[in-house]
């Protein structure tokens, strides 16, 4: 059972090498909000 949360980042985590880290960590700053 994945959650959308952890398929997104799943997704992040393979694309990673295409996202640069800052918007890699604007992204998983923007999923992780409430």
């Amino acid at each position: 059972e994945t959650s959308d949360h952890e398929r997104k980042l799943e997704t992040l985590y393979h694309s990673r090498g295409f996202l640069s880290g800052e918007q890699a960590g604007h992204i998983v700053a923007s999923l992780t909000r409430p």
